[in-house]
């Protein structure tokens, strides 16, 4: 009887995710995208987006602006422009390790939600190498990816045409495009942990040595855990960090080099094994 059945579990959930990103995939032709080999991509100073929307934003006030990293190998950052009724926002992602990134940020956007399918569709207007839409198409939001990075406009149904905006980024990014990619991300040459050996209790650092001719002052250097079991952080300056070892397992670093004008990043991390106390 219907009343009977078990409630969903969370490989129920993991599946029907799994179906959920196939699907969409297959919709929106995602696995035959040209391109994803190509060495080139987008190299800008995202600092001057806002001068760049000029035109589009006019009468609205550019309310919030952030730039971070959003994971390793990812930048992101951010803009808000309001008045009154009207909003526009806009976001981007930039993927420091070519077009696989940006795409796979563009996948996490269109399935991240709690239906069993995603709510969004190939655009009506085709922009960059894929872009997408709410079903709906109300014009509130476009999802787009063009080469290394992946762009959201939305606008709130009240705001500046998505549309218009999307186009004037896209012109930006392609006005940008340089042959060699990985030639303009941050390079890290090694990273050192000291000691080598790492117990439970132990105080313990990682350092950075960044390549010939990185200049650490226009990076953004962070050290971000990602597993159990944590590290206290003691320490954080520059290029090096100070961790104290909580307990014995496997410990993961992600390490966020980030230039902080280009928004590009190599993707790197470190693995600390750490042992039990003796």
């Amino acid at each position: 009887m219907a009343g009977d059945r078990e409630p969903p579990t969370s490989d129920d959930a993991a599946n029907i995710g799994v179906e959920k990103v196939r699907k969409f995939k297959r919709q929106v032709g995602f696995d035959d995208l040209p391109g994803s080999d190509e060495p080139d991509g987008v190299r800008a100073d995202w600092h001057r987006l806002p001068a760049v929307l000029a035109e589009e934003v006019k009468g609205l006030r550019l309310d919030w602006e952030s730039m971070n990293s959003f994971r390793t190998g990812i930048g992101s950052a951010q803009w808000t422009w309001r008045r009154r009724e009207r909003q526009l926002h806009v976001e981007v992602f930039v993927s420091g390790t070519g077009p696989g990134g940006a795409r796979q940020r563009l996948l996490e956007i269109a399935t991240d939600t709690t239906t069993v399918e995603s709510h969004m569709v190939l655009a009506t207007e085709p922009l960059g190498d894929l872009s997408i839409e709410h079903f709906a198409r109300t014009g509130r939001e476009m999802v787009c990816v063009f080469r290394n990075v992946c762009v959201v406009v939305e606008n709130d149904g009240n705001g500046p045409n998505v549309l218009s905006v999307s186009r004037r980024i896209q012109a930006f990014m392609e006005a940008h495009l340089v042959r060699n990619l990985a030639a303009h991300v941050p390079r890290i040459a090694r990273i050192d942990l000291s000691p080598d050996s790492v117990r439970s209790g132990d105080v313990f650092s990682v350092t950075l040595h960044l390549d010939r001719g990185v200049r650490a002052d226009q990076l953004a250097i962070e050290f971000r855990q990602v597993s159990w079991p944590l590290l206290d952080p003691i320490e954080h300056e520059d290029a090096k960090a100070m961790f104290k070892a909580e307990d014995a397992g496997r410990a993961e670093l992600e390490i966020i080099v980030l230039d902080r004008t280009t928004l590009l990043s190599p993707k790197a991390g470190v693995v600390i094994d750490v042992l039990p106390a003796p």
